[in-house]
């Protein structure tokens, strides 16, 4: 389930582009700032990958799987036509979750697609007042998270119509539509855990059979086996849902052997691609948010992280900042942050830290806006480089809502790193 995050909006007419000096270019930070070698531990990363495949039984029990069934039916929700949802059509579609059924045939599958998870089993919003900054279109609380192409997952049960799976997936539940999954054997995935991988290094992957017919997206993170390695192409296969496996062939410029290596030249390609994307709350649109885009971007490499801001923040090697002034934040952050590894966190919002130009600390993020007065917003809605005073020369910025002001800790480097003890 997506958490709420950095809601950073509008501004006054004469301030013509007040983010534009806080930004840098990416090439500039790389340059300027060592690397610092890690090891990923590819056995935590597989470990979680993997979990979905080595349940039993949902490790929730079924009270707490139906959470979404009592909460959306409390407070008022609007629909695609920004009219409030009735209650009665509400009901309709949690009698569809059929929640009796809760693992009475559990089976093992696999995406086969990109796809988004759902808090109840439709595509049709949840929005909070669309009138409201911060709310409406781009929030969706029925979204949950994006997965990628080739996700294990385990499902308890259906819907009662058969169109929708309730899945653990290994970052959260939820619901997948039907047609983007395929029921995997025992054999089947023992023999998909049991291939080399490679990860895909660019963004909106077009993936076409043998026979170049399109089949699916893929986007940077995304893992498929090596059946065999051609000149140009690495010959990996997905499953269908009705035809089962199809073979395809990926090209060698846009996908690389996992883990991807920790070089400046791959977090230059990596980073690149991150920056080009437009903000998705828990995958809205299939666009990241915050943490789905630093979790992606460690993905790449082999390291694995949680999935939303607040588990990401939990990491042991870490200093709090919260009761810190900006200027002892920031020479806390320039002086034990590891560029291109380190987390910033604050309330709602995770940041990757990339390095320190001309005496400020930098971060890679994505995120909607900057808070203005009133509950009103600076609108950015992408991923960014910048500082930490994105909007300091608003008039009208909300008091202590500077990302230097709000940042509380600092995540040195996530717990499957392996990295110099000298801190």
């Amino acid at each position: 389930m997506p958490f709420f995050i950095f809601l950073l909006g509008c501004t006054p007419k004469n301030i013509k582009n007040p983010i534009k000096k806080h930004t840098i270019e990416l090439q500039t930070l790389i340059s300027a700032n060592s690397l610092i070698p890690i090891k990923a531990d590819v056995d935590i990363f597989w470990s979680h990958f993997y979990a979905p495949w080595a349940l039993q039984g949902f490790d929730i029990d079924k009270s707490d799987a139906m959470w979404a069934n009592r909460v959306f039916l409390t407070g008022r929700y609007y629909a695609e036509n920004k009219l409030p949802w009735k209650k009665s059509e509400i009901e309709n579609i949690i009698k569809q979750t059929n929640f009796q059924d809760f693992m009475q045939i559990p089976f093992y599958a696999i995406t086969t697609s990109s796809v988004q998870v759902r808090n109840l089993p439709t595509n049709k919003p949840f929005m909070k007042n669309p009138k409201l900054d911060g709310e409406g279109f781009a929030f969706d609380y029925l979204q949950n998270t994006r997965l990628h192409i080739n996700t294990p997952l385990f499902v308890s049960h259906t819907n009662i119509d058969g169109s929708w799976a309730f899945v653990k997936n290994p970052s959260s539940y939820g619901w997948i539509p039907i047609q983007h999954i395929y029921k995997i054997s025992k054999k089947e995935l023992k023999n998909w855990e049991n291939y080399p991988k490679i990860v895909i290094t660019k963004d909106k992957m077009p993936i076409y059979d043998t026979s170049q017919n399109f089949l699916s997206y893929a986007k940077i993170g995304a893992l498929f086996p090596i059946v065999k390695i051609e000149k140009d192409f690495y010959k990996s296969f997905i499953y269908n849902r009705l035809a089962g496996k199809i073979y395809v062939e990926i090209p060698k410029d846009f996908a690389s052997l996992f883990p991807l290596k920790f070089t400046k030249k791959n977090i230059f390609k990596i980073t690149k691609q991150l920056l080009q994307e437009k903000y998705g709350w828990g995958g809205f649109l299939g666009n990241r948010d915050c943490s789905a885009l630093t979790q992606d971007y460690f993905r790449a490499f082999g390291v694995w992280i949680p999935r939303n801001s607040s588990f990401q923040n939990k990491a042991k090697n870490s200093i709090l900042l919260k009761d810190k002034t900006p200027l002892q934040k920031e020479k806390i952050i320039q002086k034990y942050g590891i560029p291109f590894i380190s987390l910033l966190h604050l309330k709602g919002h995770i940041m990757l830290y990339v390095g320190n130009y001309n005496s400020k600390a930098y971060v890679l993020h994505n995120l909607w806006g900057i808070h203005t007065k009133n509950n009103h917003r600076y609108l950015i809605g992408r991923a960014i480089l910048s500082d930490l005073y994105p909007g300091e020369h608003l008039s009208n910025l909300e008091k202590n809502s500077l990302l230097i002001e709000r940042v509380d800790n600092l995540i040195i480097y996530p717990d499957s790193v392996s990295i110099r003890d000298d801190f």
